[in-house]
């Protein structure tokens, strides 16, 4: 992406601006489950990961239009 002045935006920036457009609390909707915990044995030690992403259908709750939204759910 391109930014006024011609620098590069990324980094950071890049980052905020994606996980706020692809948050669907941003577009109006009430979610819970959106990640899990995986657990897995490695030599023979367990290890939990947290955070592991689930696909939009897997998620517990998904109230769309909760709130007002500061983006278009289409964005999400």
């Amino acid at each position: 992406m391109v930014l006024r002045g011609g620098r590069c935006g990324g980094g950071r920036r890049a980052t905020t601006r994606h996980r706020l457009l692809t948050n669907p609390v941003y577009a109006g909707a009430y979610v819970f489950g959106r990640t899990a915990t995986r657990t897995r044995v490695e030599d023979g030690r367990k290890v939990v990961t947290h955070g592991v992403a689930r696909r939009r259908e897997d998620w517990a709750v998904l109230i769309r239009d909760h709130h007002d939204g500061y983006i278009s759910w289409y964005r999400v």
